[in-house]
């Protein structure tokens, strides 16, 4: 069945009496989601950039006008999904307790959507919930912890602020850590363990390492998809030199977005590490407890210029770095000759800027998983998300944080059409409200998947920006890889 992405409801947003698109929302929060330390304020001045009207009240707007009848409605909409249970023992349970604070960088809408699932548990506990965010997360999470009990859990984004706070963090509970071990995949759980120690839930996962196509265009030139075994790499390109004797560009790839020029690289490359040498190197060489100039990275780094630096598989390799990024998701539509294009989830926001597109196996566009590169690591996924992390270790959080581990906490996000994906394998698929949810819900709950997240963001800012400009200069054919690797090692601080 096809799912139009109208069926998403990306409405458009007004702010200050002005219409916003949600599109353009989504974009900058793409930008920023993956490349700085703030999820907000990139946002926020893209927005004041692109709407000169909108004034410096937006900061306070968005948390307050977006969307004002949505808190209204939070107790009303409790009921509609009666179906899903909560199954909480009510002994341990402190009625008269001061409401548990959560503090997140989770904005409006998405916040009174989040907001609704914790109603659900408030009405079947009594336990309030105040849920707060704020446009400053990184600046003011660790000060409101080093002040003291004004907040009692935090939902991060970033593995690396974890670690500034980490000295503050409360283990969670022998009841959360048993439904963490039965619905996760361990190597999404890993990233809430700490010295062996587990102290965040998975609450929300994204994912990166997806390949869109048109399958119109693939009948159009006479490819049938299921000719080849795409879940493996040898699949891929079987797939791929089959549409370059056609003619055909089989992969589009485009590096430029002005200063991040050069991240959509460092993605292909952190996944082809994963996938070739699985978790443990992959981990040790973000920490550069193995360098980038080591032979497994080298390695990883040929097999990209096999690949992405390969004119066969790409076409004029040196108007890559100059191509933008979405020009090139783009491309698979657009352009007659481009054919497929790695990247992640939020492509097809991007895509969707054409109009009347249709997201299905027989429509406009699609998507599948990247394949297996070693079957020791199958199925590389590279992502991010949100954990929920706490910092006071009272009766009724650990209450509350049992319900977020619990199939239905992710129940009730996928019901309420919440735009993030729960890696929690015990949320039935159905619940998702269009397909593209149910595809995104199912990879990240395979048990086989290989989970990372995102390298470069948790790597040294100077490392970063090194990592950054040697893939624009790599692409340019500046240097070697044996030189950006050595570059990029020199710049870790």
């Amino acid at each position: 069945m096809s799912d139009n992405l109208e069926e998403k409801k990306l409405n458009n947003i007004v702010i200050l009496n002005k219409t916003i698109p949600i599109s353009l929302i989504n974009h900058y929060r793409i930008q920023d989601h993956y490349h700085t330390n703030t999820t907000s304020t990139y946002i926020l001045n893209k927005i004041k950039t692109d709407y000169k009207d909108v004034n410096d009240d937006v900061n306070d707007d968005v948390n307050d006008d977006v969307n004002d009848d949505v808190n209204d409605d939070v107790n009303d909409d409790v009921n509609d999904n009666d179906d899903i249970e909560v199954e909480l023992s009510q002994k341990n349970i402190n009625m008269k307790a001061k409401p548990i604070t959560i503090f997140s960088a989770i904005l409006s809408p998405e916040k009174e959507i989040i907001m609704k699932a914790f109603a659900v548990f408030t009405k079947k506990t009594g336990i309030a919930v105040d849920f707060q965010s704020s446009n400053a997360f990184d600046t003011e999470l660790p000060i409101k912890i080093k002040i003291g009990n004004i907040i009692d859990l935090a939902i991060i984004p970033n593995p690396k602020l974890v670690l500034d706070v980490k000295d503050s963090l409360k283990e969670l509970s022998t009841d959360t850590v048993k439904n963490i071990k039965k619905y996760y995949n361990p190597t999404i759980a890993n990233y809430g363990i700490i010295n062996k120690k587990y102290y965040g839930v998975p609450f929300t996962t994204n994912v990166k390492s997806l390949i869109f196509y048109s399958p119109k265009k693939f009948v159009k030139n006479g490819i049938n998809i299921k000719d080849y075994d795409i879940t493996k790499w040898e699949g891929l390109f079987k797939l791929a030199d089959v549409m370059a004797s056609k003619g055909l560009i089989p992969f589009s790839v485009g590096l430029e977005l002005g200063g991040a020029s050069g991240w959509p690289a460092t993605d292909l490359l952190e996944l082809l590490v994963l996938g070739m040498h699985g978790n443990d190197v992959y981990e040790k060489w973000v920490n550069h407890t193995i360098p980038f100039s080591d032979s497994r990275i080298l390695a990883s780094m040929k097999k990209m210029e096999e690949w992405v630096l390969n004119p066969k598989y790409v076409g004029n390799v040196k108007n890559i770095a100059n191509t933008k990024f979405q020009d090139a998701i783009k491309n698979i539509i657009l352009d007659p000759k481009y054919m497929m294009v790695t990247q992640a989830s939020f492509a097809y926001y991007i895509i969707n800027e054409i109009p009347k597109l249709i997201f299905g196996p027989n429509d406009d566009y699609y998507f599948f998983p990247f394949p297996t590169i070693n079957s020791k690591f199958p199925k590389p996924m590279l992502g991010g998300g949100y954990y929920i992390y706490s910092f006071t270790n009272n009766s009724n959080v650990k209450t509350l944080l049992k319900y977020i581990s619990s199939p239905d906490f992710g129940s009730q996000l996928a019901l309420l059409n919440y735009n993030y994906i729960s890696a929690n394998n015990g949320v039935k698929i159905s619940n998702y409200q269009n397909n593209i949810d149910k595809i995104l819900g199912s990879i990240v709950q395979d048990k086989n998947l290989h989970f990372a997240f995102d390298g470069s963001d948790r790597m040294p800012q100077s490392a970063n920006g090194a990592f950054w400009k040697g893939m624009v200069d790599w692409f340019n054919g500046v240097k070697t890889k044996e030189q950006i690797a050595e570059d990029i090692d020199a710049a870790w601080k």
